[in-house]
Parts: C-alpha cells; structure tokens; sequence
C-alpha cells in the first residue's frame, strides 16, 4: 500500500463493518464516511481559524460572505434570497440566530422597506464588508494549504461526483 493508499480511520472501520457483516455496503459506508469525516474536519479546523482572528465561525462567515459576493456596497438583500445562496444556514431559525449574533457585533444591519414593513432586506455594514473580504483571504489561504496534494483534474472531478450527491440529497 502506497502512502497515498495509507488507510485512514473510515477503512478501519468499514473493515471491521465487512468482516462482521453488518450495515451498509462497504463502498457506501466508504463514501459517506469519508464526506461526513472531512466535513467535521473542515468545520473544527476553520472554525478555530475564524475564532482566532476574528471571534468568529462558518456559519457567520457563510452569511458575511454570501452577503458580500451578493451586494455592492449599500445594497441589500432579502432573507429569502440569502437562505437560498449561503452553504450552512439554510433553515429559518439558523440564519435568523446568525443575523442576529451579526447585528449585534455591527457587521449586518437589517432594515424594513418603506413600501412594506413586512419585507427586511439585510446589508453589510462598512466592517461586515471589510471583516468577510479579510475571511475570504484567510479562506483562500486554507484551500491552499489544504488542497495543493489535489490536481486541478481530481478536484473538477471530486466537485461534479459531489454535486452529483448533493443535488439526491437537495430533492428531499
């Protein structure tokens, strides 16, 4: 076994699953195994990144983020069209707790339209917009770090079997 062959916990594992016959299919358990290691892997190593230099975490960077790829300075943007483009913070509860914890450090500000007091839009303030640029860089960094041993070829390819998943998943 090569060392990019070394096996890792989830071979472990999905060999002591096949040699005593229970669960899933290996090549299945494999898989998922793998996806929901490295997704926990990600989140602890980049939420102690965020935390470090910016008292911060995913979920907020995924809102601060999406709001600054999504606006120009001065725009705004509705909770429904923020829920539909951040990665993490799809359910109601979650973003609004998110906006929340934002608001109150003075990086979002939510107001109500003129038009319809029903309807919020939510922009960055002046140091929402500077803090997620300075978290896009540190992200960038981290891809970087984390991603070099991939080729440009296995991460297209890795990226299109993922979606291909994600989008089974999305149906439901």
């Amino acid at each position: 076994m090569t060392k990019q062959q070394e096996k890792d916990r989830i071979d472990i594992i999905g060999d002591l699953k096949e040699k005593i016959g229970e669960g899933p299919p290996p090549e299945d358990f494999r898989l998922m195994g793998r996806i929901r290691r490295i997704s926990a892997l990600y989140v602890k190593k980049m939420n102690k990144i965020l935390q470090q230099k910016f008292g911060s975490d995913c979920g907020e960077y995924d809102v601060l983020g999406t709001i600054n790829w999504r606006t120009r300075e001065n725009e705004r943007i509705t909770p429904g069209q923020l829920a539909k483009t951040t990665i993490l913070s799809s359910s109601s509860p979650a973003l609004t707790n998110r906006l929340n914890r934002l608001e109150t450090k003075g990086l979002v500000h939510r107001d109500r339209t003129t038009a319809d007091r029903r309807l919020v839009l939510i922009g960055l303030t002046p140091e929402g917009r500077k803090m997620a640029q300075e978290m896009d860089a540190v992200y960038d960094q981290f891809l970087k770090q984390y991603l070099k041993q991939l080729k440009n070829k296995e991460k297209d390819d890795l990226a299109g079997l993922l979606r291909k998943l994600i989008l089974c998943f999305d149906k439901e």
